[in-house]
């Protein structure tokens, strides 16, 4: 594959272009979904290797600390050890960027990284999620039947009537949702380690604050290596608004 193609986006030509039929996207609609992911909200970058070999400069990128910070986390997820890690500080201070080098660590690590922007004015559960994850539609088939069910119905991809992101009605209800949320990336995550990132979560909708708690729950009661690491950034209100609740977590401020 060319090396400046993302590692998200390869994974898309080689499961399009598989020899076995089943290994495919399941549908076109899948398809679909995965490359309107991809347009609008998940990272398109190069490899890390090839960026450097380009000359590229990124003054954020040269902060040792801040870039040690980052490979550790990433480090630490990939080999095993699920890792939340929040992003705090003001706007303008390079909180995006940072998100960015760990998309870049991700890949040069191996593994796949998906983005969600927050979109205040969509107005829709779980925007910034579904856009993360949409990315992840024409990997449906790798999951086993309840697994592909809760991801598809997640993303929209199913039945109306199945449609899981609609507000249900009871704690036990999404309780479900979010476990079978993470028991298919955990999956997902194990032919590659995934990165999941959310900017501006502070902004986003209250059903969104509480899948990004519920999953990082689920990473601190984890009993088996998973390869997953959840990535967030947040205004300074943002702590407050999430509550982060668990094991401490991995945290950084950007320098100005």
């Amino acid at each position: 594959m060319n090396a400046t193609i993302p590692e998200v986006l390869s994974d898309l030509i080689g499961a399009t272009l598989a020899p076995d039929p089943t290994a495919r996207p399941a549908s076109v609609r899948d398809l679909c979904a995965a490359l309107d992911g991809l347009s609008r909200g998940s990272i398109l970058v190069a490899s890390p290797r090839t960026q450097r070999n380009a000359g590229r400069s990124d003054t954020l990128l040269q902060r040792t600390h801040e870039h040690d910070t980052v490979r550790n986390v990433v480090t630490e997820a990939t080999s095993g050890n699920p890792t939340v890690f929040l992003l705090t500080g003001d706007t303008g201070l390079g909180k995006s960027r940072l998100l960015r080098s760990i998309a870049e660590e991700t890949q040069a690590a191996g593994g796949v990284a998906t983005l969600g922007h927050t979109r205040p004015e969509a107005a829709l559960a779980f925007q910034p999620f579904l856009d993360a994850l949409l990315p992840l539609a024409a990997r449906i088939p790798e999951l086993a039947g309840p697994q592909a069910r809760v991801l598809r119905s997640f993303l929209r991809l199913g039945d109306e009537r199945d449609d899981l992101s609609k507000p249900h009605g009871t704690a036990l209800d999404r309780r479900a949702i979010f476990i079978g949320l993470f028991g298919a990336l955990s999956t997902l995550a194990r032919t590659r380690p995934l990165t999941i990132l959310v900017d501006d979560l502070d902004e986003a909708d209250p059903d969104s604050i509480e899948l990004f708690e519920s999953l990082a729950r689920a990473i601190d009661t984890a009993d088996e290596p998973v390869k997953i690491l959840l990535a967030a950034a947040l205004g300074r209100a943002g702590p407050r608004r999430t509550k982060a609740a668990g094991r401490e977590r991995q945290h950084a401020q950007p320098d100005h």
